[in-house]
């Protein structure tokens, strides 16, 4: 019942986070570069962590609704993503 999306978007953040760790590999020492990337993966797995555990706790508060009312809570939740996962940049 949570929505498909949701685990969709957080397949896609892994597969981010294994490509940002592959260009951290292929740089070397402390450079401005590699520093950035740092930055960013520190980020994505940031905001990723928070949106996990929310998940987790959706799913768990979904269970036992309707069908309809769990649709309704998961169309919400999926509006409410991208602002917050915008906001932990």
């Amino acid at each position: 019942m949570a929505d498909q999306t949701i685990f969709a978007r957080l397949k896609e953040d892994h597969d981010n986070h294994h490509t940002l760790l592959d260009l951290i590999d292929k740089t070397r020492g402390d450079s401005e570069g590699r520093q950035d990337l740092f930055g960013k993966l520190k980020t994505e797995v940031t905001a990723h962590a928070a949106a996990e555990e929310e998940e987790e706790m959706f799913v768990k508060a979904a269970k036992g609704l309707s069908d309809q009312t769990g649709k309704d809570l998961a169309q919400k939740f999926e509006r409410r993503k991208p602002d917050e996962l915008e906001r932990a940049e």
